[in-house]
């Protein structure tokens, strides 16, 4: 018997309220991995530490892609939870179907066990690098999906991320927070560097930009991305302007698209992006 038998776990996993995989402090760090598979079309996946804290994450979006996930839960010495899956459908996803592009990854919000020496409330309302979502210097791959979790709510949603400055765009949300678009960082009419403009020339640009056709909002530098299910800011550049040039990532919900500013002022899907 092991000295774990007659612990309470720091962190348990469970799908639809079946535990899958538990995790002591005599354990860490740890991995625990698993194959999921789930019967109903709307699956969850809870975290529960021992202090009665919860963060569910809706799978509802991976069922739809999927039948199977491979799933890998690490807790490090620093008591931080970090989790990804693989997406497979039949067969049982791998490392290398994932290398090669033939199946979807999604990065989960990390989160701190109780115990833990940094203060993930300091975290509320930060950019996704601050949040363990983005690497510095690791670029994510784009068959990659994020399962956030709002720190108001504590709803979970999905984003997708992408790497503007490789895809040579600038991105805005809308006054709503729901909505992105992107406009050309090239050729005449770019918008200024996010890195050196001044903030008169910010205010400029915006006035040229169109309404958004989906909620009739503005678009602007600084407008925060929000929590489709609340509203509250999630990445909140109107609390943390000094973050906006540093979130080189722009992003949009899954399962949508951004609009792209084309000629004649108008915006419309795009559907690449």
């Amino acid at each position: 018997m092991s000295s774990s038998d007659n612990l309470e776990p720091i962190l348990r996993a469970l799908l639809d309220d079946e535990e899958f995989a538990r995790v002591h402090d005599d354990q860490v760090p740890s991995e625990s991995t698993a194959m999921l598979r789930w019967s109903r079309p709307d699956p969850t996946l809870t975290m529960a530490d021992a202090q009665g804290g919860v963060r569910v994450y809706d799978f509802t979006s991976i069922a739809k892609e999927g039948d199977v996930a491979a799933l890998s839960i690490r807790v490090g010495p620093g008591l931080v939870v970090q989790t990804d899956c693989l997406i497979g459908n039949a067969a049982e996803p791998t490392a290398a179907d994932f290398m090669s592009g033939r199946v979807l990854g999604v990065r989960f919000q990390p989160f701190f066990l109780p115990g833990a020496e940094f203060d993930s409330s300091s975290l509320r309302g930060r950019g996704l690098f601050k949040r363990g979502l983005h690497y510095s210097g690791i670029v994510t791959p784009a068959n990659v999906s994020l399962l956030c979790i709002c720190d108001s709510c504590e709803g979970s949603f999905r984003l997708q991320s992408f790497h503007a400055g490789f895809s040579s765009l600038s991105y805005f949300y809308c006054s709503s927070g729901l909505h992105t678009l992107t406009v050309s960082s090239q050729g005449s009419g770019a918008p200024p560097s996010p890195h050196d403009a001044a903030p008169d020339a910010w205010r400029t640009f915006e006035e040229t930009l169109p309404e958004c056709t989906r909620c009739g909002g503005d678009f602007a530098y600084g407008h925060s991305l929000r929590c489709p299910i609340c509203g509250e800011p999630y990445i909140d550049f109107a609390k943390y302007p000094e973050e906006r040039r540093l979130e080189y990532y722009g992003n949009y919900f899954y399962g949508d698209q951004p609009l792209h500013l084309g000629g004649q002022g108008s915006a419309g899907d795009n559907n690449g992006a």
